[in-house]
């Protein structure tokens, strides 16, 4: 379910992973800044990490 509950604002474009199967990105939610890992096939959220005491989350990339 791609359905992002309070979403505040995105703060980066994203990154998609090595071989193109899925999407990640940071949001503002909660409370906290987290980042969203989606199946880009699905439509669905993989996982989301909240990252508490962080102020914003920029440039993220994929490590092989």
């Amino acid at each position: 379910d791609m359905h992002l509950d309070a979403l505040a604002f995105i703060n980066s474009v994203g990154s998609w992973s090595p071989d193109g199967t899925r999407f990640a990105f940071t949001v503002f939610a909660k409370g906290d800044n987290q980042i969203v890992i989606a199946n880009a096939e699905r439509r669905e959220t993989v996982r989301r990490i909240a990252i508490e005491d962080v102020g914003a989350i920029y440039s993220l990339s994929w490590s092989p």
